[in-house]
């Protein structure tokens, strides 16, 4: 949270916090890990220019002092973030036209006869090179058509259509070739894989080390880098926030008293005799039917909402799956036994089924038993369905 400048936010709800530093907890979340190599889509969309420039000097701090190998793809750029990467290639239709160092790139433009003009951001001289939209071309040409007609009529209208052909004509060259293609051209492939090839060489010579095969980073790295039980007291702590948000609601809390005093009312003081055996077998089969099902929706419905988050933490190698099943299990089972406990409180002694408090231990530890039964099924379909309305 140091690197991250994250500390004076550490207890703010995440909903709460601005858009670089939300970014920031994105990319801690990824570092819990410890990886080798970090990739990122876009890290700087939606941010203004001091918070993606402060961002970038963060990964730029991770990289040196970390020793990480940190790719991330960018999205309009400013002019202090496209000059920060040490490396930078561009692409165009699945090609690479270019991979250097991002001052080389405006010499190798210039080479090409595609010069960025004094004062203009590289990386946008760089998109207008390389983007080619058709919708554009056809504006073009259909304001071409109006202007061949009203030319004379509207001087204004002519000089908006010449400054759009302007715009064009920097995206071809000459003999009406694109400059998408002329770059995707005159790009070596081979001769890049070479040069490539012959630094990461130099730079392992330089540093007195080799590489071994047998000692790549793929099978020297853990799977885990945390252990079992911290991994199951971290998920439990999150797993323990979350049920306690969506069980321990004040609307769950007056359902299960307002259930119970319901139940209560209906199978008021029931006299212990022969006559009231059906009553008291139909006040058992409402009691484990309702929780039961109502155990076994609540836990379909829940897991697919974190289906997406388990599959992007596991991708990443933040925990086992063991882990997060014991913690699921172990967090929940209390927080889902309240309501029903509560219920049987209230409804069995207004009833008057027995009693007995042996009687009354039993028949809550059968229903709560129920209630974990109903629970681990809403689980396993949700789990094994992906189609909610099947699972239904």
């Amino acid at each position: 949270m140091l690197q991250l400048r994250l500390a004076k936010c550490a207890d703010t709800p995440i909903n709460m916090v601005s858009g670089g530093e939300r970014k920031r907890v994105n990319i801690g979340s990824e570092l819990l890990t410890d990886p080798a190599i970090i990739l990122l889509d876009e890290p700087t969309s939606g941010l203004d220019s001091t918070s993606a420039v402060a961002l970038m000097r963060i990964l730029e701090s991770l990289a040196r002092e970390e020793g990480k190998t940190i790719i991330t793809s960018i999205h309009q750029p400013s002019s202090a973030v496209f000059f920060g990467f040490d490396k930078l290639m561009l692409l165009a239709d699945g090609n690479v036209v270019y991979f250097g160092t991002p001052k080389d790139s405006l010499e190798h433009v210039k080479k090409l006869g595609l010069e960025c003009p004094a004062g203009y951001n590289a990386a946008d001289h760089h998109m207008d090179l390389l983007v080619v939209d058709s919708a554009i071309d056809e504006d073009v040409e259909q304001d071409s058509f109006i202007d061949n007609g009203t030319q004379q009529n509207n001087g204004d209208a002519s000089g908006l259509v010449h400054r759009r052909r302007g715009e064009t004509g920097r995206r071809q060259s000459v003999g009406g070739t694109t400059t998408k293609q002329k770059l995707i051209n005159s790009w070596d492939q081979e001769a890049a894989a070479v040069q490539v090839e012959e630094e990461v060489k130099a730079q392992y010579e330089s540093s007195g080390r080799r590489l071994n095969r047998q000692q790549s980073v793929i099978m020297t790295e853990k799977s885990f880098n945390t252990t079992w039980w911290t991994q199951y007291t971290v998920l439990v702590h999150r797993s323990m926030k979350n049920s306690r948000s969506a069980i321990f609601t004040r609307l769950n809390l007056i359902k299960a008293g307002a259930i119970g005093l319901m139940c209560g009312l209906l199978w008021f003081q029931m006299p212990y005799t022969e006559l009231t055996v059906f009553d008291r077998s139909s006040y058992y089969f409402f009691t484990m039917t309702f929780w039961v099902f109502d155990a076994m929706f609540t836990a379909y419905m829940a897991f697919p909402l974190e289906r997406s988050i388990i599959f992007k933490e596991r991708s990443s190698g933040a925990y086992r799956l063991s882990a997060y099943f014991m913690a699921k299990t172990t967090s929940e089972a209390p927080a889902r036994l309240i309501l029903p406990a509560i219920y049987m409180i209230i409804s069995y002694w207004m009833s008057g089924v027995n009693n007995n408090f042996s009687i009354f231990i039993g028949s809550t530890i059968c229903c709560l038993l129920s209630v974990l039964a109903g629970e681990s099924i809403g689980l396993l379909l949700g789990a094994s369905v992906l189609d909610v309305e099947k699972g239904m």
